[in-house]
């Protein structure tokens, strides 16, 4: 699946918790897949999911596709050492 089609698949398009919804899945799916070895996500990724929403993306770890590690998803904010980084969801 592309990125788009996983952005779609995820959140029915851009725009959705205050990002571009298909920007940061394509930046962010080798990280967030499921079985993923990498340690941290890319700069790039951080880059696009910083201004993210993250009690609105927590309403969302329920609608991922199957090969998304939603735990992965919520560690991007402490991985990435964002200020607003929730501490759960």
């Amino acid at each position: 699946m592309t990125g788009k089609s996983a952005a779609a698949a995820a959140s029915g398009g851009a725009g959705l918790c205050g990002i571009d919804m298909q920007a940061a899945v394509a930046a962010s799916q080798s990280y967030c897949n499921r079985g993923s070895t990498e340690a941290a996500p890319s700069q790039d990724c951080c880059d696009q999911v910083r201004s993210a929403r993250w009690r609105c993306m927590c309403n969302l770890r329920g609608n991922l596709p199957s090969y998304i590690d939603g735990d992965r998803v919520m560690q991007i904010p402490s991985k990435c050492k964002f200020d607003n980084a929730p501490t759960s969801c």
